[in-house]
């Protein structure tokens, strides 16, 4: 069975189908959004985000991945959407309904890192959520994250609701819209989506279906990392993070999304946003020579922690260590080591150090130093008109990802 993904990631992903050199995009395009949705009113979703391409102060052209504000300093999206890309590449934008108008809707925040889930698997797409850390706390109504028994408690045919900025015709790879869609689609419970056979079968307790079998309604490319929601009374409980599909709207191929419920239960949430900063991922874009890498930790919990052990492993040296005393709320440490990347990449695109410590939610933090291909630079030309669109191009620059899509030839 070959297979073909749409996530454009730099070199660190399945083949691709390029869409680059394929697409001419025009202004008056027809917009596309979430297949078979609406349009949302303006402060339906206030805890609703988007991914913005740092390089660009357009909101609207830079957006390329969705995500939920849950509260603090800490959204949620899905791990392709941050895979071999730096946080200082991208900003959020929460609470903004229109992209278009970012000066007087909602607020666009730095990023200070991000906490992609250690066992993603970018080829399965199993574990394919992440947490984005902003740079500070904001001020804004957040969703409420769905336990496991509200996942477990789902029924075959629940409606479900599920917003983006995405396409809304898979085949037509227009210019992205600026205003908010959504679209209802009922829950496909796990027996069947996994009988529908192809890459379904996969699936286990990370993912849920959500989708019309008979066609029509669905997430499509744009929606990535956004979230599936379950009506609770008069609010919304997330219960899912767009991730892939095979195609968009058609027959017996309902969307697949992280199972929030699974990671809430598990801890994976709790103890990535325990408010305990550090970098996940320094990326190499080499795997040769000898590099010095400054891992910084800050502790913004109430709790005061030590960290315990440093564990490296080959191919990379401790230079420094001034993480000796205990870190109260507000406190900084370091730690500073040599990564001989022809050793420590040898054999795989990632190497992990472990950092122990004794924080009761974040008692390990693991600091991986990846490789990732070499990027293309941004054109000079810009804007939505020649051979593609801005926001095709961050596709290619960030290996940032629509929702990703697996096609089978």
């Amino acid at each position: 069975m070959q297979k073909s993904s749409i996530v454009l990631a730099m070199g660190l992903c399945t083949p691709f189908v390029s869409v680059a050199s394929e697409i001419t995009v025009t202004e008056d395009a027809p917009t596309s959004r979430i297949i078979g949705g609406v349009a949302t009113n303006k402060n339906d979703w206030p805890f609703m985000a988007a991914m913005v391409a740092k390089f660009t102060s357009d909101t609207q052209q830079g957006q390329f991945c969705g995500a939920s504000f849950i509260g603090g300093r800490y959204v949620l999206t899905a791990a392709h959407c941050v895979k071999g890309i730096e946080p200082s590449e991208f900003d959020v934008a929460v609470g903004v309904h229109d992209l278009s108008h970012i000066s007087s809707e909602g607020q666009r925040i730095a990023v200070r890192s991000y906490y992609m889930h250690q066992d993603y698997n970018n080829r399965t797409m199993k574990n394919d959520i992440a947490i984005v850390e902003l740079e500070h706390p904001i001020a804004s109504p957040q969703v409420q994250v769905a336990a496991e028994a509200d996942v477990n408690n789902l029924n075959s045919g629940d409606t479900l609701t599920v917003t983006g900025w995405g396409r809304q015709d898979a085949y037509n790879p227009s210019s992205f819209s600026n205003t908010l869609f959504k679209v209802d689609v009922p829950f496909v419970d796990k027996g069947t989506c996994q009988n529908l056979g192809l890459d379904y079968f996969l699936i286990g307790d990370d993912a849920i279906c959500a989708g019309d079998l008979v066609g029509g309604k669905d997430s499509c490319q744009g929606d990535s990392g956004g979230p599936l929601m379950i009506k609770n009374g008069n609010d919304y409980k997330q219960v899912g993070v767009v991730s892939w599909g095979l195609g968009c709207g058609n027959p017996n191929a309902p969307g697949v999304y992280a199972n929030v419920g699974h990671f809430e239960g598990n801890g994976w949430i709790e103890k990535n946003t325990a408010n305990v900063s550090y970098t996940q991922n320094t990326i190499l874009r080499t795997r040769s020579g000898q590099h010095d890498v400054h891992l910084p930790i800050t502790n913004f919990s109430a709790e005061a922690f030590n960290v315990t052990d440093v564990i490296l492993p080959a191919g990379v040296s401790l230079i420094s260590n001034n993480c000796n005393t205990t870190l109260n709320t507000n406190d900084v440490c370091s730690i500073d080591v040599r990564v001989d990347a022809s050793v420590a990449l040898a054999s795989s695109d990632r190497t992990t150090l472990k950092v122990d410590t004794n924080h009761s939610v974040a008692g390990d933090l693991l600091m991986n130093v990846v490789y990732a291909d070499a990027k293309p630079q941004p054109s000079s030309g810009g804007g939505k008109g020649g051979t593609f669109s801005l926001a095709m191009m961050l596709l290619g620059l960030f290996g940032l990802a629509l929702r990703a899509k697996e096609r089978h030839v």
